[in-house]
């Protein structure tokens, strides 16, 4: 469970699969939230501004679908008991990877040890998960 102080409330933060492939994840106030990304709550909002998200409004399904412009993938905490499921895919041609951030901002990303590639779902205990 988070106890953090975003608990309750929408947080929303980047991650890097193994390929360097960007992923928006939002956690309805509810999922888990890296403790890095938790620390750079400020650049989370600066990449979330680069890809063309305004922070806290994400966790809404047409949100999803109409602003992150298939650039990157979106995957969504299924409240209260999650895990977060895929909610879109970048298109082919729009997909954004780590390497097309600032170099500044690269750190702020949080990695994660698997590929987003072909997967619905993403369980926080599983390895290489959140």
């Amino acid at each position: 469970m988070r106890t953090d102080e975003y608990h309750g409330l929408e947080f929303d933060w980047v991650a890097a699969d193994i390929s360097g492939q960007l992923a928006i994840f939002c956690s309805a106030g509810y999922g888990p939230v890296p403790a890095k990304a938790l620390r750079a709550a400020g650049d989370q909002e600066a990449l979330l501004g680069l890809i063309g998200i305004q922070a806290g409004l994400s966790g809404q399904s047409d949100f999803l679908t109409s602003r992150c412009h298939r650039a990157i993938y979106c995957f969504d905490w299924k409240l209260f008991e999650g895990p977060y499921r895929l909610k879109q895919e970048p298109a082919p041609e729009k997909g954004m990877g780590i390497d097309t951030l600032p170099e500044r901002l690269r750190d702020s990303v949080t990695r994660l040890d698997l590929s987003f590639i072909g997967r619905e779902l993403i369980h926080a205990a599983e390895r290489g998960g959140i």
